[in-house]
C-alpha cells in the first residue's frame, strides 16, 4: 500500500515540474503559439455549441419578458405622457394668464370701466365689407349695440349684431367703419376710415398744410358718441402727395392686432345707452323712424364732419 502512495506522489511531482517548466517557456518563449492557434480553433465548435443554453435563455427573456414587469413598463410610460401632456397645458396657461394680465392693465390704466372680458370665437377678415369678428357674448350678457371693443394694444372695433349667445364685432378696418381719431402729438382732428385690409386704414380729406408726420399716434378723440377718448387706434405708416389731388394719402397701421387676438374687453360706453333711451322716450309711438345701423351711423357721422384743415 505504502508503495502505492509513494508511486502516486512520484507522478504528482513529475506532472507539477513538468507544467512549472511548460509555464515558464510558454511565458518566455514563443514555441506554443502556433499550439494554442491549433487548440483554439480546435474549441470553437465545443464553445458554440456548450453556449447555447445561454443564449437561448438570454432570447427569451427579452423577447418574452415578465408580464407584470411588462404592464408595469406600460403604466410607467402612460403616466409619463399623461404628466408631458399637463405640463404643456400649465405652460400655455400661463402664456394665456399673462396676455390676460396685459389686457386687464391695458385698459385700467386709462381709466375706463371694463363691464366684461369676452373670447374670440371666429374671424372674418377676407373680404373689404366683411371685416368681422364674433365673440362669445350676446344678449344674455346684456351687450349693447355699437359697444365699443378694445385688445391690449388698442382698438378693434364695435358691436354691429347681437344674438342671444353671440355677437358680431365689426372692427375698424372693414371699408364700412370710419373712427373719429386725433393725432396725439398736436390734437389735430381726423377721420380713420377702414379699407378692407387687416393692416391699413386711411385718414382722407387731409390737406397738405396739415401737422401730421409719419409715426404720428392716432388716439379716439371721443367724437360720435361710439369710442371713448384716449384709446389708441393706429400709427401714421406713410403719407404722399400726389399731384393734382387737393388731399394728402395717408395711410396708418392699427394698433390691434386682428389676425392674433384671442381675448377681448367690452368697454362702458353708457352715452349712447343714455341717449338712446332719451330719443325712445321723446318720440310718440306713431313717429319713430328706423335705426341706422350702428356702423352706418358712425360713418354718416363722420362724413358730416367738417374737414381736418378747416377745424
Amino acid at each position: 500500500m505504502s508503495n502505492h502512495i509513494f508511486t502516486l506522489l512520484y507522478r504528482f511531482i513529475f506532472v507539477a515540474i513538468v507544467t512549472i517548466a511548460l509555464i515558464i517557456l510558454d511565458h518566455r518563449t514563443s514555441y506554443f503559439d502556433w499550439t494554442r492557434s491549433v487548440m483554439s480553433n480546435i474549441n470553437t465548435p465545443f464553445n458554440t455549441v456548450l453556449s447555447v443554453p445561454v443564449r437561448m435563455g438570454t432570447f427569451f427573456e427579452d423577447y418574452w419578458p415578465n408580464e407584470k414587469l411588462r404592464q408595469r413598463v406600460d403604466s410607467l410610460e402612460f403616466e409619463n405622457q399623461r404628466l408631458l401632456a399637463k405640463v404643456q397645458k400649465y405652460d400655455a396657461l400661463e402664456v394665456e394668464k399673462n396676455r390676460l394680465l396685459v389686457l386687464f392693465s391695458a385698459s385700467q390704466a386709462r381709466g375706463d370701466a371694463v363691464i366684461k372680458m369676452a373670447r374670440i370665437i371666429r374671424t372674418e377678415l377676407q373680404g373689404p365689407y366683411d371685416q368681422r369678428i364674433v365673440i362669445d357674448h350676446g344678449s344674455r350678457e346684456d351687450v349693447i349695440l355699437s359697444q365699443p371693443v378694445i385688445d391690449a394694444n388698442g382698438v378693434i372695433g364695435q358691436l354691429s349684431k347681437i344674438a342671444y349667445n353671440h355677437s358680431v364685432v365689426t372692427v375698424i378696418t372693414d371699408a364700412s367703419h370710419a373712427t373719429p381719431v386725433e393725432v396725439l402729438r398736436n390734437g389735430l382732428r381726423a377721420v380713420a376710415r377702414g379699407t378692407g385690409n387687416s393692416q391699413i386704414l386711411k385718414i382722407p380729406f387731409m390737406s397738405f398744410q396739415a401737422d401730421i408726420e409719419v409715426g404720428d399716434v392716432l388716439v379716439t378723440s371721443g367724437l360720435g358718441e361710439v369710442f371713448p377718448a384716449g384709446y389708441p387706434v393706429a400709427e401714421v405708416s406713410s403719407i404722399q402727395g400726389l399731384a393734382g389731388e387737393p388731399f394728402l394719402t395717408i395711410e396708418a397701421r392699427p394698433f390691434a392686432e386682428m389676425n392674433k387676438v384671442k381675448n377681448i374687453l367690452l368697454l362702458d360706453q353708457p352715452l349712447i345707452a343714455r341717449n338712446a333711451g332719451v330719443s325712445e322716450n321723446s318720440q310718440k309711438p306713431g313717429d319713430a323712424e328706423p335705426q341706422t345701423a350702428p356702423v352706418e351711423r358712425q360713418a354718416k357721422a363722420s362724413l358730416s364732419q367738417p374737414a381736418p384743415e378747416q377745424q
